[in-house]
């Protein structure tokens, strides 16, 4: 019983230090528009969306440069495989920031569409590679139970 409490607690602790790590509890509030000091309006960031064109050439180009550099982590096999369910569900709660790299010098359309389709992009192919270590964590269960349990049932 102690040893799957210390297992629990060590699951727990590293699933609080991944999302700390992807920013998932950073939630910042939805502001609407707000006063400066020198009394200009800052719009809030449904309004600055509603500002750009999203069928630009520019939104677009920023869409599938971020497809293609988006990559999935290996690190959600393993969450798939250890956490099961929970570890499937994980790669959808977390927000993924873009690299600043690729957005520095690009218009604000690209980098609209860039954070968006990274952000889609990152969550599907982490949500893909968390099903593959879950499938694998399964394949080893039938795998165990079926060969290795029965044959102990015969001896």
């Amino acid at each position: 019983m102690f040893k799957k409490f210390i297992v629990f607690l060590i699951i727990v602790s590293s699933i609080i230090v991944m999302a700390d790590d992807y920013n998932l509890f950073s939630h910042e509030e939805e502001k609407t528009d707000s006063i400066a000091s020198d009394s200009t309006i800052i719009p809030n960031e449904k309004q600055v969306q509603n500002m750009y064109t999203m069928n630009s050439e520019e939104y677009m180009r920023g869409i599938t440069d971020a497809k293609k550099d988006a990559q999935g982590s290996v690190l959600f096999c393993f969450s798939g495989c250890c956490l099961q369910l929970i570890g499937i569900l994980l790669p959808y709660i977390i927000n993924y920031d873009p690299p600043a790299e690729k957005l520095m010098g690009k218009s604000a359309d690209y980098i609209m569409g860039y954070s968006k389709q990274y952000n889609s992009s990152m969550k599907n192919k982490n949500m893909i590679n968390a099903i593959i270590g879950y499938l694998g964590n399964v394949g080893v269960l039938i795998f165990y139970y079926v060969f290795i349990m029965n044959s102990f049932l015969y001896y």
